[in-house]
Formats: structure tokens, sequence, C-alpha cells
């Protein structure tokens, strides 16, 4: 059963929404997740949590919520975020199916507007905008949107259809959208075991098949911002930069998506550079300081762009008691 476990199932009549969220050792949050999901405006809907194998006290946690609405999915093994998440797509019951990670949460308008933003459509995935959020001992504290209300040209609380092209050229590929179940299944393709772009990997395989993308400018998913070090998020950089390099065959039918992937790679690559220039930075390495910013001068500038919005940061963080996640 590849390290898949039982699962716990309460019935639920029709939902037309399944929510799909993958747990590891995230007792902390989990609850707020839950909570936030089953407290939708919208009540026809099943959570199908699959707990990753957790060594805390996730799986207990779970345990003590008697809505009917929560299925629950053992891993015996930890499989990883990608193939966690498969499983609960496969235990989905709903013609939608929703994703949310255990450490995040959702207003509870979220779903009824995401699936107004859908209207007659059955091809499509919708997503809306996502708040970044301190973690604090109080819960989550609002810090900024990704996008806003008129990101990728739309207009206030009007949903708009956009290209891959378009969602690849933003700074940042984040998003969990809303998904048709049948369209899902009949593409057949799953997450990857990457420990970093799974999702991103994931959407992009479902758009290249033909699957359409639509943004609602409505701020109703909460992210728990994660702080890293240099050295994690150079890793990541790299490892997104390798994903979409891979992934430029499946557009090769659309010459402005290619385009798109090869501009983000690089974008990132460069990334990468900018993070081994602040490493030697800190290091005090300024011969290899200065080599680097002969070659790219873009580099302070960046450095400078970071420095201030780091400063807006830590004062907003500082001032809400935040820190990381929990």
């Amino acid at each position: 059963m590849n390290g898949a476990g039982t699962s716990t199932v309460s019935a639920v009549e029709q939902p037309l929404v399944s929510v799909v969220m993958p747990a590891y050792n995230a007792q902390a949050t989990l609850l707020a997740a839950v909570e936030s999901v089953l407290g939708q405006s919208m009540a026809s809907l099943e959570l199908v949590v699959c707990n990753d194998a957790s060594t805390d006290a996730t799986a207990a946690v779970l345990s003590t919520i008697a809505d009917p609405r929560l299925r629950v999915i053992h891993n015996i093994t930890n499989l990883g975020e990608g193939p966690t998440r498969d499983r609960a797509i496969a235990a989905a019951s709903a013609p939608w199916i929703a994703v949310i990670d255990a450490d995040d949460a959702w207003l509870p308008q979220r779903l009824e507007r995401l699936l107004a933003a859908v209207g007659a459509d059955r091809d499509v995935m919708v997503f809306d905008d996502i708040v970044e959020c301190h973690h604090t001992a109080a819960g989550m504290r609002p810090w900024r949107r990704l996008r806003g209300d008129s990101g990728y040209g739309a207009t206030v609380g009007t949903a708009v259809d956009l290209t891959t092209a378009q969602w690849v050229q933003s700074e940042r590929l984040l998003i969990k959208p809303l998904l048709p179940s049948a369209w899902v299944r009949s593409s057949g393709i799953k997450h990857s075991s990457r420990r970093f772009g799974a999702d991103s990997e994931y959407f992009l395989r479902l758009l290249a098949a033909g699957l359409k993308l639509r943004y609602l400018p409505f701020p109703g998913y909460l992210y728990r911002v994660t702080p890293g070090s240099m050295t994690a998020i150079r890793s990541r950089y790299e490892r997104l930069a390798e994903m979409l390099e891979e992934l430029m065959p499946l557009f090769k039918h659309s010459a402005s998506t290619v385009s798109a992937l090869r501009a983000k790679t690089s974008s990132l690559l460069r990334l990468v550079n900018y993070q081994s220039f602040v490493m030697n930075l800190r290091s005090r390495r300024f011969g290899a300081v200065a080599s680097q910013i002969l070659r790219d001068p873009w580099l302070l500038w960046e450095l400078t762009r970071r420095l201030i919005g780091d400063a807006a940061y830590r004062v907003h963080l500082s001032y809400h008691g935040g820190t990381g996640r929990g």
C-alpha cells in the first residue's frame, strides 16, 4: 500500500467541495486550519486530512474533532507532502477540490467566493489572493497581500482569466486553487515527490494538459510565513529553477509560455547568485563581493530593495510579537 494506512470516514451527503489537507507534525496549527475550513459560510463540504505518519500529537488533535464532515487518513510511513496530498485527493468525493496546508487558514467566505467565480465552467482552476501572516502566540497576524485587487489586471471583486505565461511571470508562483475533480481525475496527473515546488509543478502540468486559469482578487487564504536560512532559500530557488526547466517541453505548443518559463528560470538563478552574494557579505569575504558586483551590479540594487523590505517586515513582526511557524 506504499506506506498508506487506514482511514476514518464519516458520511457526508454529496458535498460540493472536498477540501484536502496533508498534515505532518502539525499539532500546533492544525486545529486552527481545520476550524477555518469547517467554519466556511457554505456548509456543503468535506475535509479530507491525510496524516503523514506524524510523530507528534497530530493524530490526537484530529481525534478530538467531532464534525461529521471530517475524514481522516493515516499514512503508515512518511510519504512526503506531494504523495500525501494525492492520497487525500484520491479519497475526495465532491465535484470540486480545494487545497489547504495544515499551518494555514481561510477566511469564512473563501469557498463561497471561489465557487461564484467559477460559475458554470468546469475546465478552470480559480485561485484567490494570499495574505502572508506572522505566527504569534495569539494566532495568525496578517502582514501583506501577495497580489492585491489589481493583480493580473483584475478589478475589485471581479475575477479575471489569465494565461499560464502571465502566472509564470508573477514574482511568486504560490497559489492555492479550487480544482474541478472530474478534470483532475481524467488527466491522471499526480504530485511529484519533490521536497520543494511540488505544488507549482502539479499546477503547471494541469495547465499544460489544457486546464484554464482564473484569478479572483479576494484575500481569502491566510498563509503562515516561514523564516528560512540563506542556504535553505538558495536551495529552494535552485530546485524551483530545475523544475521549471524540466517542464518546458510540455509547453512547446506555446512560445509565450516557454519564454516566460525561461525568464523565470533566469530570474531564480539570479536570486541564487544573490543569496551567495549576501552570504559572502555576511562572512566579510569582500573580494568575492566586489567580484560579484562587477559581474552583476543589479546585486546592489536588490540588496537595497530587500533591506528596506526586511526592515518593514521586522518592525511589523516585532510589533505583533510574531515568531516563525509553530
